[in-house]
């Protein structure tokens, strides 16, 4: 089994996103600055996905699949823990125009470090 990890291509990285023309490189107003936390959390979820799907289908080809029903239910109160804990971050900002900064930049964190942990558990079924 090949573990892959593809880099996404994020629009408005590294030139303006065709729909907003957003250059999240030069981002100076703070909608734009949220726009691009937004964006790149939603590449980070992209890719925890796909390690995600790779991780359950190592368990889906054994014979005895009891780590993949506890994986999904890790995984499930991670996901409610991280969108918690990272409202929790952004409320001292209730109100302000940094506040959806605060909170996508906290999912970007948490879902990068989720996935470096899930790549880990992937690698160690392949040995």
């Amino acid at each position: 089994m090949t573990l892959v990890v593809t880099a996404l291509a994020l629009p408005g990285h590294s030139e303006k996103d065709p729909l907003t023309n957003i250059n999240c490189k030069a981002a100076m107003t703070q909608r734009d600055m949220n726009y691009c936390a937004d964006l790149s959390f939603k590449a980070a979820d992209q890719k925890l996905n796909q390690i995600y799907r790779q991780l359950r289908n190592t368990f889906k080809q054994t014979k005895q699949n009891t780590q993949e029903p506890k994986l999904i239910d890790a995984q499930l109160a991670w996901l409610k823990y991280r969108d918690l804990d990272c409202k929790f971050r952004a409320d001292r900002f209730k109100g302000g125009s940094i506040a959806p900064l605060i909170y996508s930049s906290c999912q970007e964190t948490l879902t990068k470090q989720r996935t470096t942990l899930l790549i880990g558990y992937l690698e160690a079924r392949q040995l």
